[in-house]
């Protein structure tokens, strides 16, 4: 999760935390949130296909800080979801977290 590492991505999760006084999965959800609309706005069709990648794995953050269960994946990505990126379209989306 690379995006964790982010300095840009964890300084908005930290600044929503203590000026908004809400919880660390609120925080990622908004920031993911936000994030990925700036990705979705971009020209280069490769940066806008990243925009989903966010907020996949900002689901999966978000199920970790909640004790969420994970559905079992078998290596990083499934073969459609593979395919997708080899392609330049976005994996589907699962949208419970925002």
């Amino acid at each position: 999760m690379v995006l964790t590492l982010d300095d840009d991505f964890s300084d908005a999760v930290r600044s929503i935390i203590s000026t908004q006084r809400v919880n660390a999965e609120y925080a990622v959800s908004l920031t993911s949130y936000n994030f990925s609309k700036i990705f979705a706005a971009m020209d280069d069709d490769y940066m806008k296909a990243r925009s989903a990648d966010i907020h996949d794995i900002s689901d999966r953050l978000v199920s970790i800080l909640s004790g969420r269960k994970q559905k079992k994946r078998k290596g990083f990505c499934n073969r459609s979801k593979q395919n997708n990126l080899h392609r330049g379209l976005p994996p589907q989306r699962n949208n419970t977290v925002l």
